[in-house]
């Protein structure tokens, strides 16, 4: 379960949620999973349906192994806790981003390929 505490671009809102790396509930950045090329209404979208979809402003986080992208945001989907809808497929379905099979890879990719500095 999680609160959004705000949504601050088309591709990212800031949640407060239980992280379990650290045992505490903390404000972390998302970004919507699975998606790309937002368009700048996708912002107002995202809220839209946050204040529709939530239960006293609580809503059902799935991240996808707690991976992160390379701003560090969160890979996510909220979810409507009665029904169980997505906003992840809401956004695709209305045409406010595209659907993105390889964001979960793109991602580690990003990651894996990022270099370290060496201690000279």
């Amino acid at each position: 379960m999680c609160e959004v505490v705000r949504v601050t671009r088309p591709d990212t809102f800031l949640l407060r949620t239980f992280v379990p790396s650290v045992l505490q509930k903390l404000c972390v950045y998302a970004t919507p999973l699975a998606t790309i090329n937002h368009t700048k209404e996708c912002q107002q979208a995202m809220l839209d349906w946050i204040e529709l979809h939530s239960d006293n402003g609580k809503l059902l986080l799935d991240s996808q192994e707690w991976w992160r992208d390379s701003y560090g945001r969160l890979l996510t989907d909220l979810l409507d806790m009665q029904t169980k809808e997505s906003m992840c497929d809401y956004l695709v379905e209305k045409g406010y981003c595209e659907y993105n099979a390889n964001h979960v890879y793109d991602c580690l990719s990003v990651l894996l390929n990022s270099q370290e500095p060496s201690d000279v």
